[in-house]
């Protein structure tokens, strides 16, 4: 499920980036490039990151469980998880707040 929420975000990159080109050629471009991309880009890559994360940890949260034992390396492994899900929430959070300040100075730029 995860790598389906990426080919969503991919999709829909690709199609605000096409009409934003369309319609507005090389401004549409420029926005694209200036505000767009980076942003998707690293909120893609995030999704990419804790998708993987999110199913190495399924795959061992199941084979706790079936075991009925839990050792002191899961439970590092598990803090490691939180930690890592604490430091994407962080970026995302700071990435949509650079993405809102960039929306509201740069957009001036552009005659939309």
């Amino acid at each position: 499920i995860p790598f389906v929420t990426v080919f969503m975000k991919g999709i829909s990159i690709g199609a605000v980036s096409s009409f934003l080109y369309n319609e507005y050629k090389l401004t549409g471009f420029g926005f694209c490039m200036l505000v767009f991309f980076p942003v998707q880009l690293i909120i893609t890559l995030v999704f990419i990151f804790m998708g993987k994360e999110n199913t190495k940890m399924s795959v061992q949260l199941l084979k706790t469980i079936t075991e009925q034992n839990i050792k002191t390396s899961e439970r590092y492994e598990i803090k490691k998880y939180l930690l890592q899900s604490i430091l994407c929430l962080i970026i995302i959070i700071l990435i949509s707040l650079i993405s809102a300040i960039l929306n509201v100075y740069v957009v001036k730029l552009f005659n939309f």
